[in-house]
């Protein structure tokens, strides 16, 4: 395979904290599969070369006329992946997964955020033994309401790689060590814009994106970032060296295995409704209609947008595969039911992204706030005010228990200086508001210390971007004298200043 030109990103440190390789969406585009379990197709191509499930379909996105796949996992290892070209009658089939692929299906938001520390480690992780590459290892923490991230150890066998992380322990350092924090609070995006493939295309000079696995998450970095004008995808290379992103448009080269997507932000933008679902944890609402089809959260409340008449969702993730999504016609009477989480769907909402109109003070609360025994996460604390016309804000107090941590307010005064709460002020005028437009002061020749480099972010908009997609984030420093991709460092917490030539510090006033 002809070798690309590309440049490898260096990584640099403020101090000697860990620095984040990249921020990057969670996941891509991937609503357009359905999965029909114990089924198949006769007659497909066999793919040798696919080992994995995540492979297989892959496979069938690079080809154009691809319609679908069937994984059998307990085949041979080379006698597991089978393309299909057509829609033929589907059979029964112990033990095989056939996946429908729909191209022309709507993309779901790209929701939360993951940040990669590369060498870091935290002891006391949940080993999730299911769990053999980084993708799963990210999806089973997304469907833990608590999970705050997890350690991935290169070094160990399949099945000893993933450790989830509730919280953090004591840290440790190993080079065969990446600890990836998720925040699950970071902005939910539409999936906008046209992709356009060029097979065994390329363009020179794209920047490396090391802790990047696959294709829909190469896409998906892309997306987060305003400058950004494709992707090249190099299948051929070792992971970590496959997704190049390109910030204009070079000249195309024609390099076998390399595919070049190229991204129109300009294309129509599809409607996100998923910031429109509200959950009430263990409740359910009876006469719901079950979904074989529906096997994510996501894949539910996609069933839900679709059908005209759907008020709400229950989701009993303990159900075997089939039997977890109902979609319901009213919301009520609620129930108490265990282990269900029941989610009201206000179709008014969607496109309405008011997430962006809180504006947080740590250590701070305000006293007289409402409980809300329902919440469970941030996001869902902030969709409790945003229902309420009369809510100005919130208060999160996080080390309280489950049923306890979320606190409506009427009045956003007076404030008190109480340590471990989150205090955050609502400005509905600031809903669907682009969060990086007159909210940020500006001082020159100024940085604050302990900084996280996102190299991944090449302009200020992008470096304030990935800021507020960090909870507690309100700082950025722009180094003018660096590399675009060396020059955004972003500020978990107030640091204070101090003179510095040529780097300009930004505070989030919003």
């Amino acid at each position: 395979m002809r070798a690309m030109s590309l440049w490898l990103l260096s990584v640099v440190t403020l101090s000697s904290i860990a620095v984040p390789l990249e921020a990057q969406p969670a996941y891509g585009c991937d609503s357009s599969w359905t999965l029909f379990p114990d089924m198949n197709i006769y007659s497909g191509a066999l793919q040798p070369n696919e080992t994995t499930e995540d492979g297989c379909r892959g496979a069938c996105r690079r080809n154009d006329t691809c319609r679908g796949i069937d994984y059998a996992p307990g085949n041979d290892r080379g006698q597991q992946c089978f393309l299909h070209f057509v829609t033929e009658p589907k059979s029964q089939a112990k033990g095989v997964n056939h996946w429908d692929y729909n191209r022309t299906a709507t993309c779901t938001g790209l929701c939360g955020l993951w940040v990669a520390y590369n060498g870091t480690g935290f002891y006391g992780g949940a080993l999730q033994p299911n769990a053999t590459n980084i993708t799963q290892c990210q999806s089973a923490c997304q469907r833990s309401r608590t999970c705050s991230g997890f350690d991935w150890n290169s070094a160990n066998g399949a099945g000893q790689q993933c450790f989830l992380m509730f919280g953090k322990g004591s840290a440790y350092y190993a080079s065969e060590v990446t600890h990836w924090d998720y925040n699950a609070t970071a902005r939910c995006q539409s999936a906008c814009g046209i992709w356009t493939p060029f097979t065994d295309t390329g363009i020179p000079l794209g920047t490396e994106q090391p802790s990047v696995m696959s294709e829909d998450d190469c896409k998906a970095t892309c997306l987060g970032l305003s400058s950004c004008t494709g992707i090249d995808w190099n299948l051929g290379n070792n992971a970590g060296h496959q997704c190049y992103l390109h910030f204009g448009y070079g000249n195309k080269n024609s390099w076998t295995g390399v595919t070049h997507w190229e991204f129109n932000r300009t294309g129509t933008c599809q409607v996100d409704c998923l910031n429109a679902f509200y959950a009430f944890p263990n409740t359910g609402v009876a006469g719901g209609i079950e979904q074989p089809t529906a096997m994510t959260v996501v894949d539910c409340k996609n069933a839900c947008i679709g059908d005209s008449s759907c008020q709400g969702i229950d989701w009993n993730d303990s159900n075997g595969a089939g039997h977890k999504c109902y979609i319901l016609r009213s919301n009520g009477p609620k129930n108490s039911w265990t282990g269900i989480i029941h989610y009201d769907f206000n179709r008014s909402n969607c496109n309405v992204d008011c997430l962006y109109a809180f504006a947080g003070s740590p250590d701070t609360g305000v006293a007289g706030g409402i409980e809300q025994p329902t919440v469970m996460t941030v996001v869902d604390c902030k969709k409790a005010c945003m229902s309420d016309s009369s809510c100005q804000g919130i208060d999160w107090n996080n080390s309280s228990g489950d049923g306890h941590k979320c606190y409506v307010l009427y009045s956003n005064g007076p404030k008190n200086n109480w340590p471990g709460i989150y205090h955050y002020d609502f400005n509905r005028s600031n809903c669907n508001a682009n969060q990086t437009l007159n909210c940020w002061t500006r001082t020159a020749d100024t940085h604050a210390a302990r900084g996280m480099l996102v190299s991944s972010a090449t302009d200020i908009p992008s470096c304030q971007s990935a800021c507020r997609n960090m909870v507690g984030c309100t700082t950025i420093d722009w180094d003018r004298l660096k590399p675009a991709n060396s020059s955004c460092y972003i500020f978990p917490n107030a640091q204070q200043t101090a003179s510095s030539t040529g780097v300009d510090h930004y505070v989030y006033v919003c």
